[in-house]
């Protein structure tokens, strides 16, 4: 058995003799993003507006629809403590 777990190990194993999958994945040659843009930072796509979050999911906008008015019940009924935005 150990000679069994001993090639299985070495079969995870690289030429400096760590496991493989114990490596980060910039030591395994993968993208640290999904761009291979070199200077470009990756993450920060999404930059909050407070105002766009209120005109499209704001309690003014739910109540001008009779489909907004139908979320607000809807998150009623669940009991959700935050109706809208």
């Amino acid at each position: 058995r150990e000679s069994q777990a001993g090639s299985m190990l070495s079969a995870w194993t690289c030429h400096l003799g760590r496991v493989r999958w114990l490596q980060s994945p910039a030591w395994l040659g993968a993208p640290r993003c999904h761009t291979a843009e070199p200077g470009k930072v990756c993450g920060n796509e999404y930059q909050l507006s407070n105002i766009k979050r209120k005109h499209k999911h704001g309690w003014i906008r739910r109540l001008n629809t009779a489909a907004g008015i139908q979320v607000i019940f809807r998150r009623m009924h669940k009991g959700c403590k935050s109706l809208s935005h």
